[in-house]
Order: structure tokens, then sequence, then C-alpha cells
């Protein structure tokens, strides 16, 4: 039931995004996908982790990953094309850990 709970949570926290009116339309709008779906896969990576003996540097990789992901979200920056760039990124490498994590279970 716990698993539930963490990805019951994350939905509901995914939703607080806000989106920054100085960023372009389209630019903006990927932003506030990533910033919507990132907090689902590291909770997902976080049920994975509970269920197995992950290594702690690909634990580190996704937590470090997650954290830039919610601090761009949190306080976009005005160089829409980097904040992207960056999230993007990050939002791949727990994409990543999450695969990584499965292959392990």
């Amino acid at each position: 039931m716990k698993p539930i709970a963490l990805v019951a949570c994350a939905a509901a926290l995914s939703a607080c995004t806000s989106v920054n009116p100085q960023i372009p339309v389209p630019v903006s709008e990927q932003l506030a996908r990533i910033c919507q779906f990132e907090p689902l896969a590291h909770t997902a990576f976080v049920v994975l982790a509970q269920q197995a003996a992950l290594s702690p540097q690909l634990i580190a990789a996704e937590s470090n990953a997650h954290l830039v992901v919610t601090r761009i979200c949190a306080d976009p920056p005005t160089d829409a094309a980097t904040a992207l760039a960056a999230a993007s990124a990050a939002y791949a490498d727990v994409l990543a850990a999450q695969s990584l994590a499965q292959k392990e279970i």
C-alpha cells in the first residue's frame, strides 16, 4: 500500500507547477510537462529502490538529477533554452536510473 500512496502523493504534487510568463509558450509548455511528469518518475524510482538493493552510485545519480529538475521547476531561469535543456537532460537521467533499477529487480 505504501508504494501506491507515494505515487498518489507524487501525482497530486505534480499538479502544483507554475509556468513562468516570461518564457515563450512552446518552451514553457515543454518545461511544464517535465515538471509535471518528473516527480512521478522519481517516485517510481524510489519505490523500485525500496524493493531492490541498488548501487549507491545509481541512487545518488538519480537523486542529483531529481534535484536539478526540482530546482529548475521551482524557479525557472529566464534563459528558456538553457532551462529546458538542463531539465530535459536531468529528466532523461531519472528515466535511465529508473530503467536500470527495473532491470535489477
